[in-house]
């Protein structure tokens, strides 16, 4: 949980006095970096990252990639990278001519992993 910054109200003593505590959201408004993330995503300037490309992970990365943002997709599964990197989608309802137009958008370059990437690691 974020801790208010000073001089903010919260639970009993914010209630008490008829105002409500500040929202996660204001807290985080705060902070500098906030309000430049949210300009990047309503710019379309910050790249979205994907984790897991299967039938929620690609169709999301199309809608991100559609809706006019850089997307990145991962996954371990190499057969799935390699049949993106080929343009083949491995999902029904989604055609490999949609796929092959997601790539060439440039907004979603097709995954590359290696096993390599994904290690447990050993404690």
């Amino acid at each position: 949980m974020v801790a208010p910054r000073s001089g903010a109200e919260t639970g009993k003593n914010a209630e008490s006095r008829g105002t409500a505590p500040p929202t996660i959201l204001a807290i985080a408004m705060q902070e500098p970096s906030v309000p430049d993330f949210l300009a990047k995503l309503t710019n379309k300037k910050a790249c979205i990252g994907v984790i897991g490309l299967g039938y929620v992970g690609l169709p999301m990365c199309m809608a991100i990639a559609n809706s006019g943002s850089p997307v990145l997709g991962f996954d371990v599964d190499l057969e799935k990278v390699a049949r993106l990197t080929e343009g083949q989608s491995y999902i029904r309802r989604i055609g490999d001519d949609e796929v092959q137009g997601l790539t060439r958008s440039g907004r979603f370059p097709p995954p590359t992993m290696s096993r390599a990437w994904w290690r447990p690691t050993s404690s």
